[in-house]
């Protein structure tokens, strides 16, 4: 951390603004300007040890007869831009920081623990904004079609990659 003089601790200004965020996403706020998948069964694919749950995906073979083979796929990502806005002491500091960094024993979050490991992390159960990318891929492979959208989502599980390749492995559906 010295060597590379990374930020290792956030600025009161930005700890205090993170504290001052609403506990949940407002779904009746957010609802009207997100698409609501939190039926669908998204999940999350990480490592057994992660703390931040900043990604998500969904997958079926596409009904379209005119892709045999094919399948429609969902991916999505906290959206952080719903707690952290342009200009803001977050933004700042974030820009500053420009990543977070993942050494053996730690990680230098980009983004106070707040964000990272509680409003947008997309834990089971909890409502959460997201970004979604709709893909359509083909047999082949190659993707056919994606759309943008912002949504409304909840995790159904919470998968370590192990259990995610034994699940492809076996073709368990759970």
């Amino acid at each position: 951390l010295r060597k590379h003089d990374l930020p290792f601790e956030f600025p009161k200004a930005v700890i205090d603004e993170a504290a001052k965020l609403p506990e949940e996403v407002i779904v009746d706020r957010d609802l009207g300007k997100r698409e609501d998948l939190r039926d669908l069964p998204l999940v999350t694919i990480d490592g057994e040890t992660a703390k931040d749950f900043d990604d998500a995906v969904f997958a079926e073979p596409d009904d379209d007869p005119a892709n045999p083979g094919g399948f429609h796929l969902i991916v999505a990502i906290a959206d952080v831009a719903a707690y952290v806005h342009e200009g803001s002491s977050m933004d700042r500091e974030a820009r500053l920081r420009g990543n977070s960094v993942y050494f053996p024993d730690r990680v230098v979050p980009m983004l106070p623990e707040r964000i990272s490991n509680d409003l947008c992390s997309l834990r089971p159960d909890e409502d959460r904004a997201a970004l979604a990318m709709r893909l359509v891929i083909g047999a082949d492979g190659r993707v056919k079609k994606h759309t943008l959208h912002r949504i409304l989502m909840r995790s159904h599980a919470k998968l370590a990659y192990e259990h995610a390749q034994h699940i492809i492995d076996s073709d368990e559906r759970t």
